[in-house]
């Protein structure tokens, strides 16, 4: 039995699946298995990971007859998790060699932790570094931001199998935002914090769920939180805000993918568009700022 199952949801990812798991099967820390859910791709993904599996006994396959999504793929896989430890890790980024062994060590020296997180670098497609994202770390800390966003990149997390599973794992009735569902549902349960070492490297892409789906990301993720702080689904006019809110929100993080991309115009549109539809100074701040700098802050 491993110490750590690692899980992960793969759809269509051909192009970037062998380095990603590759990162993984390279940690130094070695006790530990992978399971990939191939969630019905039509690419080369299901030659890729056999592939893999060949080489190394530790990857373990699981082939989806039809494509479920992420969170029930992500379910899927936890059920078949023997370890100790659950892992994440998403398909297209990479972990740092040491990125287990630190993790281990120190939810081994924090046995009240439920859940660590690590620091994301952000690289674009060839790998080159953008950016080094700050960390929120300290539980208390942690406890108090999780209130208004996410603080925790989901593929760097590791859980405790008894807690993940206590919890019953993770929504289904929510197929984006799933990771920040379940972590409100966490902050109840246990203690949660992140290591303050970039041990993670998130590449950007336009086709990641948080970009493709933006606005459906944002509108689970408000939900979720809506949920956590008053016990009740929003309803009403209390919804109708929610997805104003979300469709701000989601021009948001579409404007910084682009500043990040290096797109400053794109940047530029997005900032200026949010702050019309919010009138909150600070798209008015990205939007000046990301074209006399080209930097996001």
């Amino acid at each position: 039995m491993p110490e750590i199952s690692v899980i992960m949801g793969v759809y269509n990812g051909a192009d970037c699946l062998e380095e990603s798991v590759g990162s993984l099967l390279r940690q130094t820390y070695t006790d530990f298995d992978v399971i990939v859910v191939d969630d019905a791709s039509e690419d080369a993904t299901q030659e890729i990971l056999r592939g893999l599996a060949q080489k190394d006994s530790r990857l373990k396959i699981i082939r989806n007859d039809r494509n479920l999504g992420l969170t029930k793929s992500l379910n899927i896989a936890s059920a078949r998790a023997a370890g100790r430890y659950i892992a994440r890790q998403d398909c297209g980024d990479l972990s740092l060699p040491d990125r287990f062994r630190k993790q281990i060590d120190f939810m081994s020296a924090n046995p009240n932790l439920g859940l660590c997180g690590t620091g994301i670098l952000i690289a674009d497609a060839c790998g080159k570094t953008i950016k080094a994202e700050p960390v929120v770390a300290g539980e208390n800390t942690v406890l108090e931001t999780l209130k208004s966003r996410n603080v925790f990149a989901h593929g760097s997390v590791m859980f405790r199998a008894e807690v993940l599973n206590q919890v019953g794992g993770y929504n289904e009735d929510y197929p984006f935002a799933q990771d920040y569902e379940l972590f409100l549902r966490l902050a109840g349960k246990c203690s949660m914090d992140n290591l303050p070492e970039h041990l993670y490297i998130y590449k950007l892409s336009g086709s990641s769920i948080s970009i493709s789906r933006a606005y459906d990301q944002a509108f689970c993720a408000l939900k979720a939180r809506a949920f956590y702080l008053t016990g009740v689904e929003p309803l009403g006019d209390n919804l109708k805000q929610l997805q104003r809110d979300a469709a701000i929100s989601a021009t948001n993080d579409t404007a910084r993918y682009h500043m990040l991309s290096g797109h400053r115009a794109k940047a530029f549109r997005g900032f200026l568009k949010s702050f019309l539809m919010s009138y909150r100074p600070v798209y008015l701040y990205r939007s000046v700022k990301s074209l006399i700098s080209g930097v996001y802050s």
